[in-house]
């Protein structure tokens, strides 16, 4: 096999690398915004259900105990998103080696502050998300001692 045709393996390889790590990317994003827009409704759903003086408050706590266990899936979803992204960025930078000789650096290294600033961001807000549900459910519980 000719050099040539190594650089054109190392190459396509090095593509595909950089499109999967493209890829995991888009879906940290998507499945964020799916969360963030899931979360938002189910407070919107708790607040209705809430001012709702008809509604049993195990109707309410259900909804508070879907909401928590879905930040729970969110921090999964982000970890498992954040593991994939890494693993194809490392792909991307062992196979440029052989896919740009003579190069520089073209891949983004795992520690740009700007990536761990958003890992940092989603944190928070799944963070939030949980004091948001726990507040809930302390007001549900006052409500539910000032109204038997």
């Amino acid at each position: 096999m000719s050099n040539n045709d190594e650089l054109v393996k190392a190459t396509n390889a090095y593509h595909a690398a950089i499109e999967l790590w493209k890829l995991a990317s888009q879906q940290i994003y998507s499945r964020f915004a799916a969360m963030l827009t899931s979360n938002s409704i189910i407070i919107a759903a708790i607040a209705i259900i809430i001012t709702n003086e008809n509604v049993p408050f195990l109707f309410v706590r259900v909804f508070i105990a879907t909401g928590i266990v879905l930040c729970l899936v969110w921090i999964y979803f982000m970890a498992h998103g954040v593991r994939a992204e890494n693993k194809y960025r490392r792909d991307a930078e062992r196979i440029e080696k052989m896919a740009v000789p003579d190069r520089e650096e073209i891949v983004i290294k795992t520690s740009d502050p700007k990536y761990m600033g958003f890992i940092q961001a989603v944190t928070i807000v799944v963070y939030l998300f949980v004091i948001i549900y726990i507040t809930l459910l302390v007001l549900v519980a006052y409500l539910e001692k000032a109204n038997p």
